[in-house]
């Protein structure tokens, strides 16, 4: 089954020839964008991308970029870092042969962490992964994205505010922000995309032909695995990132 995948990158830490490899070795036929956000560093082979709203801006500018009809699968950096990798690309790969490939579906990685904040909806797509057919799906999220992106200085509520410090300052080894100790700028920055993670969502689920769906529909046991390997990658990463800001 072929894929058209676009992938968001920071910097050449991450080499794009390591990306192609691993992906090619699932989806062979498939076409493979990888856009580089750190100014002036993308290579041969890479987009050059602007960072202008970090992962976002360069989902949006990839997606501007896909011209095939094949479904489309846009991952951030992450993917290969801090998740299971061999074990989401599997999924993904049993999701594209038991999919009907419906137009109005986006396949995500579904969080549910309640309704007490209006700004985050429940649930919300985690933003490092999504899986969706070219139409009605592609174009409501290319609006989505155009209208985060024109609000650069958005205002949540007081409720909001104290999640996002509680969440960011928290010190343990397996919460918070590994760069808790960044610079203001740097601090909001990532306040505004943890709040546009949330808001993307939430304008995708106001469109009424839309359907967002867990990836865990199609393999439960399996997405589930993957969900509590993931927490486990994580906690280390955050740990990693902790001594290195100290």
């Amino acid at each position: 089954m072929k894929l058209q995948i676009g992938v968001v990158k920071f910097g050449s830490t991450l080499n794009s020839s390591y990306i192609h490899r691993i992906l090619r070795r699932w989806f062979p036929k498939s076409t493979i964008y990888i856009l580089n956000n750190r100014p002036g560093d993308a290579k041969e082979g890479e987009i050059q991308g602007s960072n202008v709203g970090h992962e976002f801006s360069g989902y949006l500018e990839l997606l501007m970029k896909m011209n095939e009809t094949a479904p489309i699968l846009l991952v951030n950096d992450t993917l290969f870092k801090n998740h299971f990798t061999t074990g989401w690309l599997y999924l993904v790969d049993k999701m594209m042969n038991r999919w009907n490939h419906q137009p109005s579906y986006i396949f995500g990685d579904a969080r549910y962490d309640g309704i007490g904040l209006t700004e985050r909806p429940n649930p919300f797509f985690a933003s490092w992964i999504f899986l969706f057919q070219v139409g009605l799906a592609k174009e409501s999220i290319i609006q989505s994205l155009t209208d985060l992106l024109n609000t650069p200085s958005p205002r949540w509520s007081q409720e909001y505010e104290i999640f996002l410090n509680t969440w960011l300052n928290d010190t343990k080894w397996y919460k918070g922000w590994h760069k808790q100790l960044a610079n203001p700028e740097a601090l909001f920055e990532k306040k505004r995309n943890i709040y546009w993670e949330h808001q993307l969502s939430a304008k995708l689920l106001n469109y009424e032909d839309l359907s967002m769906r867990s990836f865990g529909e199609i393999q439960p046991f399996l997405y589930f695995g993957l969900r509590i390997t993931d927490r486990f990658y994580t906690a280390i990463y955050r740990f990693m990132g902790l001594i290195r800001w100290r």
